[in-house]
């Protein structure tokens, strides 16, 4: 192979040792034949070996690009899984948070209709006291004037049956003294008429 032939020597040189000596071999034979001195091989050696190494630099920098992007793109892939979970778990999170917002919400709505009621409860309590209070005192006056207007006739109405009781006492001394003298004449009529028998009888046996 000539050298003018290699268009391309670090595509065609990828550090593969038959490729190295096949190139060799060709500086050696234009050397041989008369086409190159040994000064313009050992520069085209020169060359092709600065060549080699720029290579192998590129290669070896290629390499580690591919592995460094290869390890970015897989750092990349956890980060956006990691970023699709956390998405995800905000999502969630954030509907429970809106939940328990609105949780929130409805019972602070509930405490604060459950005050209301219990400050009308306490109003309401407030105003029955109030009135029990004043319906108390008024009774309690209604019964001093009722028993105030009433005395009189309290008076007069304990007069009329402790009366009424002394009458009722005289009735039964008096109905007590009429049914002795009632016994009594009975017991003389008894008498009489048991001796009228006995003189009845005995005219008759005269």
């Amino acid at each position: 192979m000539e050298p003018a032939e290699i268009a391309n020597p670090e595509g065609y040189c990828l550090l593969k040792i038959e490729k190295i000596e096949a190139v060799h071999g060709c500086l050696r034979l234009a050397v041989q034949t008369g086409r190159l001195n040994p000064e313009r091989r050992d520069q085209l050696k020169n060359k092709f070996e600065e060549l080699r190494a720029v290579l192998r630099q590129k290669i070896i920098h290629e390499r580690k690009i591919f592995a460094e992007n290869t390890e970015l793109t897989m750092e990349r892939e956890q980060q956006e899984k990691k970023l699709e979970k956390w998405l995800k778990e905000a999502k969630r999170e954030e509907e429970t948070a809106a939940m328990i917002s609105e949780d929130a919400e409805e019972a602070d709505f509930e405490a604060s209709m459950a005050t209301e009621r219990a400050e009308r409860a306490l109003l309401e309590l407030d105003e029955l006291k109030h009135m029990r209070q004043t319906y108390g005192d008024k009774v309690e006056e209604i019964r001093r004037e009722h028993v105030f207007a009433l005395e009189p006739v309290i008076a007069r109405i304990q007069q009329e049956i402790q009366t009424a009781g002394e009458e009722l006492k005289e009735r039964d001394k008096q109905l007590d003294q009429s049914r002795k003298e009632v016994w009594l004449r009975m017991y003389i009529l008894g008498t009489q008429t048991y001796f009228l028998d006995l003189l009845y009888n005995k005219s008759l046996l005269d």
